[in-house]
């Protein structure tokens, strides 16, 4: 998941930084700060689990 497609998709789940530090299990909003900026990248666990969060709000 690149730095754009996390910011899009925590917006489109209209997620905080910090609400989706929480719902990913995270130390804090600067984890997610990061891979938004494109200073870490998420690993895989994240990736699929933001891919679950997505497909989600699809299906409500």
């Amino acid at each position: 998941m690149k730095k754009d497609e996390m910011r899009t998709a925590r917006k489109k789940l209209g997620l905080t930084q910090e609400m989706l530090a929480k719902k990913l299990g995270l130390s804090g909003s600067r984890v997610v700060r990061s891979y938004e900026l494109g200073e870490k990248r998420p690993g895989g666990p994240v990736v699929k689990l933001m891919e679950i969060f997505l497909r989600e709000l699809e299906e409500k």
